[in-house]
């Protein structure tokens, strides 16, 4: 850079920090706190306190007297950055001044009460049960914490990293062991004041691998989990908890799109199966809760209702063909109703897989025959009349990508006897099992 263009800069530089140094220390200070303030909304407590303890550094400087509520202000900021002695001794020093008229005053006794929960010596994680928030001794390195958010029983914590008086500190990894090391999580990030602040990378011993920031112990932002059987689930945590809208892939190249409301899916959401179908529908408390639609990729259509994770009522099938027939379920039962040109109309009972039978009975030529297992009966003239009397019908969702439940057994539907006679029956491989026909219930 010249020489003049340089001079130039400085002065400009310096004319700056004078007109800076110039204003009153009031002023100054304001300055600060409005600074600290902009920083908490952006979710950088650990500048704001920055910003705070400049506030202090004037007022030492200058002798003058701060706000009234600075010192419950101050608490709040570093109970945010995980500066948790800081924040008590503050909040004690305003309420020994507080009225019990204060507008602030509550507020302090419940952060009060919120910062001394979060102290290690007095929210050990000694005799806690699984699932609980607390701070826990390091193994082999006594007297230091960290927080865990997850208690599992007979858990051990190690960290590579320093500590700083009661708590840990610094960037490293943290290795978390229970169930006699059968169970292993290994986490690599920055601790703050014992809790976990900034970018993280936490492994499962499955393979399971997380990544996403954490704010004061909590994961907070957007974070990207990718399981070992390949699903990859994508989404914003806000508090701990999934929050907003994720997309998941799994591992049958299906891609998941809806709102968590709470750490449990609410709304509508969207599935697009590889093979081109798509679900659509709303979810309650992680229940498909609602009216769905499966749109499948041969161009049939499903419509019906769920209850509470469980099909319910009238479902509609429209095939590909136009042909329409419905399935009715009730108290988890399903219905099959069935309409075919030329051959008439039925209902008949779909038996859960308990009720399923290895006997099966064909009547052939006015003859019964009970095959052993495996085996068909002789056929005469073409004429067989087949009996459902149970099976699986009703497969998890999942088996065969795209298609709805009970849809690759009824594709198996076929005529059965001879001359036009009704249909009576699936049919699973060369399997016939027996049918009972109910009135539509």
């Amino acid at each position: 850079m010249p020489r003049t263009i340089r001079t130039v800069v400085v002065s400009v530089l310096s004319g700056t920090v004078l007109a800076a140094a110039q204003l009153p220390p009031e002023v100054m200070v304001d300055r600060q706190l409005l600074h600290a303030e902009r920083l908490t909304a952006q979710g950088e407590p650990v500048r704001a306190l920055e910003a705070m303890d400049k506030v202090l550094a004037l007022q030492q400087e200058h002798d003058f007297a701060l706000p009234a509520d600075f010192d419950f202000k101050y608490a709040e900021v570093a109970f945010s950055a995980g500066s948790l002695r800081a924040a008590m001794d503050s909040v004690n020093r305003y309420l020994r001044v507080a009225s019990r008229e204060d507008p602030l005053y509550r507020d302090a006794l419940e952060l009060s009460l919120d910062i001394e929960a979060s102290l290690p010596a007095q929210n050990s994680c000694r005799d806690r049960t699984k699932g609980a928030e607390c701070w826990m001794e390091l193994d082999k390195q006594p007297g230091c914490h960290v927080w865990n958010s997850d208690l599992q029983p007979g858990e051990t914590i190690t960290w590579s990293s320093i500590c700083a008086g009661s708590t840990a500190q610094g960037t490293g990894t943290i290795h978390r062991v229970w169930d006699n090391g059968k169970s292993t999580v290994e986490a690599t990030g920055r601790l703050q004041h014992g809790k976990r602040q900034g970018d993280w990378v936490v492994r499962q011993a499955n393979g399971d691998v997380a990544e996403g920031p954490y704010v004061a112990g909590m994961r907070h932002g957007l974070w990207v989990e990718r399981k070992a059987d390949g699903t990859v689930s994508k989404g914003p945590y806000v508090a701990g908890v999934r929050q907003g809208r994720w997309v998941v892939r799994d591992g049958y190249r299906s891609v998941w799109e809806g709102p968590y409301v709470a750490g449990m899916r609410n709304g509508d959401w969207v599935v697009r199966h590889a093979d081109g179908a798509v679900w659509e529908g709303p979810y309650f408390d992680d229940k498909k809760h609602g009216d769905w639609v499966w749109r499948l990729s041969d161009g049939g259509v499903w419509k019906g209702q769920y209850l509470y994770g469980e099909m319910d009522g009238d479902w509609l099938i429209r095939n590909k063909d136009g042909s329409t027939s419905n399935v009715y379920y009730r108290n988890g039962v399903a219905y099959y109703e069935w309409v075919r040109p030329g051959f008439g109309r039925g209902v008949f009972k779909l038996l859960p897989p308990t009720a399923a039978r290895e006997e099966c009975s064909v009547r052939n030529g006015g003859q019964e025959c009970p095959p052993s297992r495996g085996q068909e009966c002789p056929r005469s003239g073409g004429a067989r009349v087949g009996r459902i009397g149970g099976g699986t019908f009703s497969p998890p969702e999942g088996v065969g990508v795209g298609k709805p439940p009970l849809l690759l057994f009824l594709a198996g539907f076929h005529r059965v006897g001879a001359g036009g006679g009704a249909p009576t029956g699936l049919e699973i491989g060369e399997r016939f099992c027996k049918t009972e026909f109910f009135a539509r219930p």
